[in-house]
């Protein structure tokens, strides 16, 4: 993945075109198929939520944006782990399984932040 930007928006799209990148050298089969496909959702949710969280309606409402958006950086983090055995040591996501569990943890500090004002 390239240098991280300091921008949440910035970063969660680049996370998902790193996710993209990954998907799409990775070997086909009967279950990686439907694992692929639901990371694919997941990591672009991250990105959709974050940007929608900029344009909240009220504080309560960003920080159920962001929720939902760490949510799916979750998701995305328990796909890529399911994936990693199965898609041989050529496709390792360690970088993107990192990078999302750092993203988790943005998101639990901005939500905890807005929940105190």
């Amino acid at each position: 993945m390239e240098p991280r930007p300091y921008d949440l928006c910035a970063r969660t799209f680049q996370f998902a075109n790193a996710v993209l990148d990954w998907v799409a050298k990775c070997p086909r089969n009967l279950i990686t198929l439907e694992l692929l496909r639901q990371l694919v959702k997941a990591s672009a949710s991250v990105g959709a939520n974050t940007e929608e969280s900029e344009e909240a309606q009220s504080i309560k409402d960003q920080a159920s944006k962001l929720g939902i958006a760490r949510k799916e950086i979750r998701e995305s983090r328990y796909w890529l782990r399911l994936l990693k055995p199965r898609v041989g040591p050529q496709n390792n996501p360690d970088e993107l399984i990192q990078e999302a569990t750092e993203l988790n943890n943005i998101f639990k500090s901005r939500i905890r932040k807005l929940q105190d004002e």
